[in-house]
């Protein structure tokens, strides 16, 4: 079996067009939200990509959103210039934004792969995988298989998440978004900001073919663990989440203490948050340093798993780290890095990343710095 590495990766969100932009929009400190409206005069925070239309998010035509969205999707993989690759497209809203008449309604669900397939001249079309905001992760647990058996070189793990009003109102309905802003893990937090992120990570398993400089910059995939339990279907279950970092730890041979940094889920939610790290204090005898990205751009939902790696890849690679200006709540007793507590690049050698979403899913992914 092959090692798969994670090669290269880009970003465009509310941080900004491209990673270089996003890490220094990071750096100097938190963006404010748009705003985005609900019924009755109300509205709630939403992240938008960098450069946001004039026009109203919510007025766009099908053909004004789909344009937006190809120019995001294609300004991420342009820079990672690979050559044909397998493309793994994850969403949990796919095309829907864009939808504005009943009956492209009955579209089928891989329709939004082969419209990017067409306008970006692919001559393969992506698998679409739609679990919610798992997504990006599960995309990345079935791109790692063909890689480790040698089917293919080189994957494309792309995350795709647009504004749509039907995400928003859902979550409002289920009383699950800030008014404000977004807590993670703060004293006083409410409930999750949505944001926009395309995201696209490079999976390889040719090492050799890349730069002295590109293989210094790589993460080797030691392990994916994903563990589904719906008995909380909105929600996490501390013992599902417990059992998949079991299960990642396992596949990759560790013991916990060589955990040196834990990319958190913490999308502000009163109980998702306690119940995450009620569960690493399960798993750990003493709980890593911590870091939590939302607050910087939002819960990008199917794209999250794509887009807090690359951003988290690059706060390790430039030592830069979210700035937080709210009380944490001290009863959650998380070591959390931040600007104003970073961490040492080079302490952060291997790393678990964690993904929640609904239906029960609970993903675990650890990776290591490639040793050159």
């Amino acid at each position: 079996m092959k090692d798969v590495y994670i090669a290269a990766y880009d970003l465009h969100s509310c941080l900004g067009e491209g990673i270089s932009e996003s890490i220094n929009t990071l750096k100097q400190g938190a963006i404010e939200p748009s705003k985005v409206d609900l019924p009755e005069g109300q509205s709630r925070p939403y992240y938008l990509l960098r450069n946001a239309p004039e026009q109203k998010i919510q007025n766009l035509s099908t053909v004004a959103w789909q344009k937006r969205t190809l120019h995001a999707v294609q300004s991420v993989t342009n820079q990672l210039a690979i050559k044909q690759p397998s493309v793994y497209l994850a969403s949990s809203s796919l095309d829907i934004g864009g939808i504005r008449d009943a009956a492209q309604m009955g579209a089928p669900q891989f329709d939004f792969g082969h419209q990017i397939a067409q306008a970006l001249k692919w001559h393969a079309q992506p698998i679409t995988v739609n679990t919610a905001c798992t997504s990006a992760f599960n995309a990345m647990g079935m791109a790692i298989h063909p890689l480790k058996a040698g089917h293919q070189d080189d994957a494309m793990v792309l995350g795709v998440e647009m504004f749509n009003d039907y995400t928003l109102f859902g979550f409002e309905a289920m009383q699950l978004l800030a008014t404000n802003a977004a807590q993670p893990l703060g004293n006083d937090r409410q409930g999750l900001v949505m944001g926009e992120a395309v995201a696209a990570l490079h999976l390889t398993t040719q090492l050799n073919a890349l730069s002295a400089k590109q293989q210094a910059k790589a993460w080797r995939i030691l392990s994916y663990a994903n563990v589904v339990n719906g008995r909380n279907p909105t929600g996490a279950t501390e013992t599902a989440l417990i059992q998949a970092c079991q299960q990642a730890l396992a596949e990759a041979d560790l013991e916990t203490k060589a955990i040196d940094l834990i990319k958190l889920q913490a999308a502000g939610s009163p109980l998702n948050d306690a119940v995450e790290i009620s569960a690493l204090h399960q798993v750990f005898d003493l709980v890593p340093p911590c870091v939590a990205l939302k607050m910087a751009m939002g819960h990008t939902l199917g794209a999250s798993g794509a887009a807090e790696t690359a951003l988290l890849l690059a706060c390790i690679d430039q030592e830069i780290w979210p700035q937080i200006d709210y009380p944490l709540d001290a009863l959650l007793n998380v070591p959390l890095v931040t600007q104003q507590t970073p961490i040492a690049s080079n302490l952060a050698q291997t790393i678990m990343l964690i993904t929640l979403g609904f239906g029960g899913g609970h993903s675990v992914l650890i990776l290591q710095r490639n040793q050159i």
